[in-house]
């Protein structure tokens, strides 16, 4: 019903690609999905790059005419000093969209952290390394900040050797208010619905979990309360319409 893609867009544009022709494209692909679904983008930035690629990624989305509803600053860990994207969480309260930030996959528990503090981050992409820090565990679900997990992805990158070794299950026994994401389905070779029923396996999840689960998608979501709300009503009815 509702579906937050993340999309490098700069880098589509400087390939050559016109804003403006980048934005329909995007439109008219996601009416593909037929009524009663909708498609929002997270606008995400290289850090590799280093803070102007944030810039003018922000630039690209203030002149956006598409469904954005939040930025993302993505790539490899501790290239540059966190402080340097600070700005980050100013620029998207001045836009009024939310703001996701990869940490804690290929970087250490300490980059979360940070995330949290200096980029003021609503949403962490990943996260896997807080398993590997019981504070920071402990203050993840103590705060309730959402974790984006991605295990098919991590296990391809060489993160973990299988999915049996990762710490998804570890994670949903905690209480970590996660969520799942597909990462790259094509490049990762699984979509989203294949790493719900990978979880389901891992963690043992009843369908009422498996509710649960979604339902914490849905209040992490970079919607309005309101639609956030009526996200849960769904899956309130899914969950109370049938058994395991």
């Amino acid at each position: 019903m509702y579906s937050e893609v993340i999309v490098t867009a700069l880098a589509h544009v400087r390939n050559g690609v016109a804003p403006r022709d980048l934005w329909a494209a995007l439109r008219s692909g996601f009416s593909a999905a037929g009524p009663g679904t909708r498609i929002t983008i997270v606008v995400d930035a290289i850090r590799n790059d280093g803070p102007a690629e944030l810039e003018s990624t922000l630039r690209l989305i203030e002149a956006a005419d598409a469904p954005i509803v939040g930025v993302g600053l993505t790539g490899i860990e501790d290239t540059w000093p966190t402080e340097d994207f600070a700005f980050i969480r100013r620029e998207a309260d001045r836009l009024g969209i939310g703001v996701e930030v990869h940490a804690g996959e290929m970087g250490p528990p300490a980059s979360i952290a940070a995330s949290i503090d200096v980029l003021g981050a609503d949403r962490i992409g990943h996260g896997v390394a807080a398993i590997d820090d019981s504070a920071l565990l402990e203050r993840l679900v103590r705060d309730r900040v959402p974790l984006d997990v991605c295990p098919t992805s991590n296990v391809q990158i060489g993160l973990f050797p299988s999915l049996e070794a990762h710490p998804v299950a570890r994670f949903w026994e905690a209480g970590v208010n996660m969520t799942i994401s597909s990462d790259d389905p094509w490049l990762m070779g699984a979509r989203l619905t294949d790493e719900l029923r990978s979880v389901v396996r891992l963690a043992g999840l009843s369908r009422a979990d498996l509710a649960e689960l979604q339902r914490r998608a849905a209040q992490s979501a970079f919607l309005a309360s309101a639609e956030r709300l009526a996200l849960e009503a769904h899956i309130d009815a899914w969950a109370a319409a049938g058994s395991d």
